[in-house]
């Protein structure tokens, strides 16, 4: 029984130093698990934040477009005003038709 015993020491200080080697093993690498999920959460925030930031921007483009449509109403409206009274002034002191492109 003894020589058994003391055949198995050998194995068993081997099996020791694998399960001790594995275990830092698995920490490292449960580290570097844990590392990788924060720079992915982070990285996760920022694009939300990014997100967050667009949909704003979107929104103030739709505010703007709809401004702008209102604007190009008004001008067209005082457009036709204009030349609705430039049609009522005699000839001689008749302004030329409005020009766009001038």
């Amino acid at each position: 029984a003894t020589e058994l015993l003391e055949g198995m020491r050998g194995p068993l200080r081997e099996a020791e130093a694998n399960s001790l080697q594995n275990q830092r093993a698995l920490q490292r690498h449960m580290l570097l698990v844990e590392a990788s999920a924060a720079r992915a959460a982070a990285s996760a925030r920022a694009q939300a934040r990014d997100l967050r930031e667009c949909r704003s921007h979107c929104s103030q483009l739709n505010t703007i477009d709809h401004q702008l449509v209102e604007v190009r109403a008004r001008l067209a409206s005082a457009l036709s005003a204009t030349e609705r009274l430039r049609r009522i002034l005699p000839l001689e002191i008749r302004p030329p038709a409005f020009d766009p492109d001038a």
